[in-house]
């Protein structure tokens, strides 16, 4: 006759914290590709929680095997475990995070700083995954003094600024390139961009054709349409920071 198996205490809460790291495994696989961390230190954690969890299965069947299945010793070395298991993530979580919440911090002060000094109107992050959005929303006026709008988005990681793109908006007839270039030039300049008026009225003759690009930067000029009438144009120009 086969010998019965019975479920012991030490070995449900064995299969309990099993099932924990399982589960905590997906959990911080998932953070850790929203931080965008690199591969490498996404399959280290990966190869070392799969060999938790291999020892924690054949610690179970062992367990489930022995006549000891409720010895203290067998309960100490399952808390033991379950501490190891957690001190081990928590350390790596914490030596990963520093240098991308270290990094992030850094490039947003230095953008927090670059608009105190040029006088922003209104400036803001927003979270993405693997990356922010520095957001400028600013206003000019136009030889009308027509009150026009410019959003500038400038995209950076922990490591660096990545790319800056601006819109700027204004009226059919009152579309000028040297406006236009007066308006972003310190916006680029800062970043060491220099863009082109002659550009900005190439994109205009031909923004029915898709965009213009040279030396890197992308001009492209769109008509905004409502109920059929053309109530304003939208100038777009972008650039990827080296």
């Amino acid at each position: 006759m086969n010998k019965e198996i019975k479920l012991s205490k030490n070995v449900i809460f064995l299969f309990i914290v099993n099932l924990f790291i399982v589960i905590s495994m997906f959990c911080l696989k998932y953070y850790y590709n929203y931080k965008m961390y690199e591969k490498r230190i996404i399959n280290m954690f990966l190869i070392i929680n799969i060999i938790f969890l291999i020892f924690g299965i054949v610690y179970n069947v062992f367990l489930l095997l022995s006549n000891k299945k409720d010895d203290k010793v067998n309960l100490l070395l399952i808390v033991t475990y379950l501490v190891i298991y957690i001190l081990l993530n928590t350390f790596v979580i914490y030596v990963v995070n520093k240098p991308l919440n270290d990094g992030y911090r850094k490039n947003s002060l230095l953008l927090y700083e670059y608009c105190d000094i040029n006088n922003c109107e209104n400036y803001y992050n927003v979270n993405h995954k693997g990356y922010r959005d520095f957001i400028i929303k600013n206003k000019y006026f136009d030889y009308n003094n027509k009150e026009n709008d410019i959003i500038i988005t400038i995209k950076y990681n922990y490591k660096n600024i990545v790319s800056i793109n601006a819109v700027i908006y204004s009226d059919n007839d009152m579309f000028s390139e040297k406006i236009i270039k007066e308006q972003l030039d310190k916006y680029f300049v800062y970043f060491k961009k220099n863009i082109q008026e002659d550009l900005i009225r190439k994109a205009f003759d031909e923004r029915f054709n898709g965009k213009v690009t040279n030396d890197g930067i992308s001009y492209k000029v769109s008509e905004i349409i409502q109920n059929n009438k053309l109530i304003s144009l939208k100038t777009n120009i972008s650039t990827y920071i080296n």
